[in-house]
């Protein structure tokens, strides 16, 4: 049996697999771009904790952060061959698929967006400690105003 579409004949077998191929690829699209909404959430959620300075939650953010980049990384992997193979094979395109498409453009936008403000936030925040510590590397090592040598920092307790 054949069906013609669009001046073409083609087999029941082919449309099955032109409709598997479809059906592979938006929800290989749908669970990536479910991966990226957990991503943004991630991320914001990293931003309160960078604000707060909640490194203990961060840490555990950062680990969960890094699942989460394996499993996208994976998905993209079988995203790719798939949607080659859907550009070859689908003449006219689903609008399912575009919108989808399209839709997880945005989102990797938005994590890139979302990464490079957590990143000068983390920035700022390391600055500020660094000048912390160097105010109180300071506060420590002043002079002794009667002798002119260093004030010891280190006492001796075993006579």
């Amino acid at each position: 049996m054949s069906i013609t579409t669009t001046g073409t004949a083609i087999t029941a077998e082919e449309l099955e697999e032109r409709t598997s191929l479809v059906r592979r690829l938006r929800d290989s699209l749908q669970k990536q771009r479910d991966n990226l909404k957990k991503y943004v959430e991630l991320l914001e959620k990293e931003e309160e904790l960078i604000r707060s300075g909640n490194l203990e939650q961060l840490d555990y953010q950062v680990h969960f952060e890094q699942s989460i980049m394996s499993d996208i990384r994976s998905l993209q992997q079988v995203i790719g061959p798939l949607e080659e193979l859907y550009s070859k094979t689908v003449s006219d395109a689903d609008a399912r698929i575009k919108t989808l498409q399209s839709s997880l453009e945005r989102m990797k936008k938005r994590v890139l967006e979302k990464n490079e403000k957590n990143r000068i936030l983390l920035m700022e925040k390391m600055d500020l400690l660094r000048q912390e510590i160097k105010r109180l590397r300071r506060s420590f090592h002043y002079s002794s105003p009667r002798t002119g040598i260093t004030v010891p920092s280190v006492v001796d307790l075993s006579t």
